[in-house]
């Protein structure tokens, strides 16, 4: 995914043995993932996990804490999230507790879960609990299936904003905005509030965002003292409330300034907070301003997909502040990003082990990577609607379309991703947003208007290459082959130092133009004829084996088996039969396994015992992050084998075992010989 930043603290050992490691270098590290449960123990856990919620949620409403007790509820109800018992009791407590439009946004989000996942309406007894708050005014938009944003503002809805930098000194220039960092961190421990993060502060309106309160500020030097001024204002009414007075601390002690800034802001906000002021000071210490400064560095190169040079900031980071989790988290999304997957495994792993620490939001984003982990698409696509919930219009709201799209919902993607800006805010420059967004059109099949958006993305991405190739999907399923030709003659002019390479680009065209235009052939195989010559070119006969495997695969589809066969018998001896990254952009959920292509060779051959052999091997296979890649190359043979209600039984069974809807199904053309049959239409077909 593609995705975040705001995260919190992790085992400082991480930063000795899995951040601090360049990824084209990786020492050996204890392998977490062999440790993990399967689904099996998975299941066993997650019911224990869901009963203590509740348990924890009686507590909560038992001491009259009726927000905690929702948050508990909430938590349950992700986990099961077609139990209607568990729902209303949400909808009771968040009605009780005041919040009336979350509790039309719960009743809907379970309506429309039980539509999609049981095609069942809610009974009459759940209906029944929410007609008394239908006409109330406090419904919700719905920016995507159970994603709730404010019809409304709410005083309890608190916006943090960068605080101004009046020294005059750009060496203080990270401290506004590490100062709402730190408030924001302290606030969102008081169950009465509900805080937009400042990830998704940035250019946000108060009436945006649904905040009823905005805190804000700024500092200045009087002398050798750094002064710090609150200004926290009643949004709906705009009216200035009283504030905590201002702080006064010495210009090299920033961090305890903050601290006390906080201190003051939460004692304003939080009602009865003086119980809670003791553990609240001791879980939200701020890092210092030099590891942030160097984490904000880490989160540029993150946007700009500079996945490597991300991690290597967030390893300073760590260095300098041995206690700041967020590097550690944010680590553990760019090592999924590059297919480092056991890596990214033992950083979530280490982040989970002080998840107390987190707050409710980077809670959710770990258990985000967790779903992708574990191939538990609906898994992440709870946890990223959470995260929308409480940063609407970020790069956290995005990733919701992007969980939506890979469940096989184009439309309701689209949906999510038309009511976000990409050229304002945190958005600007993410160019994923383009991706998904014309990725849904071209799953829903409106080729044009998906062209039209490619075209804007390359303007605003002209030297992108990812923006290329998204023009070039567009034009090829348009069936305009010359257009998509040009184009590729000036991507082989790239040097090829950013992703996609140009290699990349003709393999992706090639299959599209095959897939939507057969009788284009000759420019199909042209394209693949350039992608070799590229790949040779620049060393793929002898270099990693992800350059291997790329030049097998073009290969391959070129038809040119025997030497496609030898290539993939010498990646499956190294790689002992491990899913492999290729491809630009999450290869490792592109079912790229090497017996697989043997296998289909072999079918395509006549080699009978071979395939029989492999088949066999395939069945075998067990272990993380395989995301069904085994069934689904089952169901390829099948299909070659003219087997069609098996290949659909099997490739069924990959969907179930972790495989997303990814555009690559879409071009396979061992799939494409299902096509028309009603069993096969019916599984491929857009739930949304």
């Amino acid at each position: 995914g593609s995705s975040l930043a705001r995260f919190t603290d992790a085992s400082a050992s991480l930063s000795a043995n899995r951040l601090d490691q360049d990824t084209q270098d990786p020492v050996p590290v204890r392998p977490v993932f062999l440790q993990r449960p399967f689904k099996g123990e998975r299941r066993r856990l997650r019911v224990a996990a869901i009963r203590g919620s509740l348990r924890l949620a009686d507590r909560a409403e038992a001491r009259g804490d009726l927000p905690e007790a929702a948050d508990r509820t909430r938590w349950a109800l992700q986990w099961s999230p077609t139990d209607e018992a568990v729902a209303r009791r949400l909808i009771s407590l968040l009605a009780r507790s005041g919040n009336r439009g979350g509790a039309v946004a719960a009743y809907e989000a379970l309506a429309e879960t039980l539509s999609r996942e049981l095609s069942l309406e809610p009974s009459p007894e759940t209906r029944a609990s929410i007609e008394p708050l239908q006409g109330s005014g406090e419904g919700v938009v719905s920016g995507s299936p159970g994603v709730a944003t404010p019809a409304g503002t709410s005083a309890r809805r608190v916006l943090v904003l960068e605080f101004e930098n009046l020294t005059g000194d750009t060496h203080f220039d990270p401290l506004g905005r590490l100062t709402a960092d730190t408030l924001a961190q302290g606030l969102a421990l008081i169950p009465e509030l509900e805080v937009v993060p400042p990830m998704a502060a940035a250019g946000a309106s108060a009436e945006s965002v649904g905040a009823g309160t905005v805190v804000s500020g700024s500092f200045h030097l009087a002398g050798e003292r750094l002064r710090f001024q609150v200004r926290i204002v009643n949004a709906a009414e705009d009216i200035l409330l009283a504030g905590p007075e201002p702080v006064e601390v010495d210009r090299s002690d920033p961090v305890s300034g903050m601290e006390r800034v906080r201190d003051g802001v939460m004692l304003t906000l939080g009602p009865a907070l003086t119980e809670r002021s003791v553990h609240v000071r001791g879980a939200t210490r701020p890092p210092g301003m030099e590891a942030f400064r160097v984490y904000l560095d880490g989160l540029e190169r993150f946007i700009r997909r500079d996945w490597t040079g991300a991690l290597a900031q967030f390893r300073r980071s760590v260095e300098l502040e041995p206690g700041y989790a967020l590097p550690r988290v944010v680590g553990a999304i760019a090592l999924w990003n590059l297919g480092e997957l056991e890596r990214a495994e033992a950083a979530a792993t280490e982040a989970e082990a002080r998840r107390a620490s987190l707050g409710r939001f980077e809670q959710a984003v770990l258990d985000m990577v967790r779903g992708w982990l574990d191939g538990d698409w609906a898994a992440a696509h709870r946890a990223s609607e959470f995260q929308a919930e409480i940063a609407p219009g970020s790069i956290p709201h995005f990733q919701v379309a992007e969980e939506t799209r890979r469940l096989n919902r184009p439309r309701q993607a689209r949906e999510v991703l038309n009511r976000l800006d990409p050229e304002s805010g945190e958005l600007r420059g993410w160019i994923f947003y383009w991706i998904e967004r014309t990725t849904a059109e071209h799953f829903i099949g409106d080729h044009r208007q998906e062209l039209e958006l490619a075209s804007r993305c390359r303007e605003l991405h002209p030297t992108d290459p990812a923006a290329t190739l998204l023009e070039m999907r567009a034009l090829a399923a348009l069936g305009r082959v010359a257009d998509v030709e040009r184009l590729a003659e000036q991507a082989l002019t790239s040097p090829g130092e950013q992703r996609p390479q140009p290699a990349e680009i003709m393999f992706e065209a090639a299959l599209e133009i095959r897939t939507h235009h057969p009788d284009s052939e000759d420019a199909s195989s042209r394209l693949l004829q350039w992608a070799v010559s590229w790949l040779r070119e620049h060393g793929a006969d002898d270099g990693t084996p992800a350059r291997r495997r790329e030049l097998a695969r073009a290969l391959y589809h070129l038809g040119e088996l025997d030497e496609a066969r030898s290539l993939f018998t010498e990646l499956a001896r190294d790689s002992r039969s491990r899913v492999q990254p290729v491809g630009y952009h999450h290869g490792h959920l592109e079912a790229h396994l090497d017996e697989g292509y043997l296998a289909v060779i072999a079918v395509r051959t006549g080699a009978a015992d071979e395939a029989a052999r492999l088949r066999q091997r395939l069945e075998r296979l067990e272990g993380p992050f395989l995301y069904g890649a085994q069934w689904f190359w089952l169901a390829a043979a099948a299909a070659l084998e003219g087997e069609g209600e098996r290949a659909v039984r099997l490739l069924g069974r990959a969907f179930a075992d972790g495989l997303p809807m990814e555009p690559f199904i879409h071009t396979d053309p061992h799939l494409a010989l299902m096509r028309g049959q009603p069993r096969f239409d019916a599984l491929m077909r857009p739930k949304g």
